[in-house]
């Protein structure tokens, strides 16, 4: 059975990557591209895709309406929106306004065939980095033991030296903590954030405004 796609991305060269690499399954079939959220309305309306792969942050794609928009055309589709990790902000957005899947726009091919596989059976995907972003942006939500670590003055700086490269012993210093309570916070930081990478360090230190 064909799988007919519907492609939308701001980026001319990574929509051209993303038409390759959707097109070396048999199976999926594109029968359209857009490059802004009006133009992905009028193919969606003209095309009737089964599925929509699209830029997260594609121009005019503002509070998500598209996907209520989407509904009236007469037609059932999902969308699966990629991301980088200048947008991380705007996944639990999406996910409260019933994607069909979220997955960083990097993604290797097989995963992005696996999305599809899931949207069709009507199953919702998200990809492991997608879920961290989420659970990390409720943990941190006004309230819960997670975001009061995160006011506590040691955490910040904690995650401030973690992002500028720091030794355990000069972090010691740098926070005024024994090394035994550095990797204390440590496994703390990592079980809010779900990662210590650097990219997620700088979002959350971004998020709560500390960069």
């Amino acid at each position: 059975m064909i799988t007919n796609l519907l492609i939308a991305h701001s980026h001319q060269v990574f929509l051209g990557i993303l038409q390759n690499i959707l097109q070396s399954h048999q199976a999926l079939h594109i029968i359209g591209k857009a490059t802004t959220t009006n133009d992905l309305l009028k193919a969606a309306s003209v095309l009737k895709p089964d599925i929509i792969i699209a830029d997260i942050a594609l121009p005019g794609m503002k509070g998500f309406k598209t996907l209520r928009k989407l509904a009236t055309i007469g037609h059932p589709v999902k969308i699966i929106f990629l991301w980088n990790r200048n947008h991380q902000a705007a996944i639990s957005e999406a996910a409260l306004a019933g994607c069909a899947g979220c997955m960083l726009q990097e993604a290797n091919p097989t995963e992005y065939h696996l999305a599809i596989r899931q949207a069709i059976k009507g199953e919702v995907y998200y990809c492991d980095e997608t879920k961290r972003a989420i659970n990390t942006r409720k943990n941190l939500q006004p309230g819960g033991d997670a975001a009061a670590a995160m006011l506590n003055e040691k955490y910040r700086m904690m995650l401030y030296c973690l992002w500028m490269g720091y030794r355990s012993k000069d972090m010691a210093t740098g926070v005024k903590l024994t090394k035994e309570t550095i990797n204390t916070y440590r496994k703390k930081l990592r079980k809010i954030i779900g990662s210590l990478s650097l990219s997620a360090i700088e979002s959350v230190l971004r998020d709560n405004g500390l960069i």
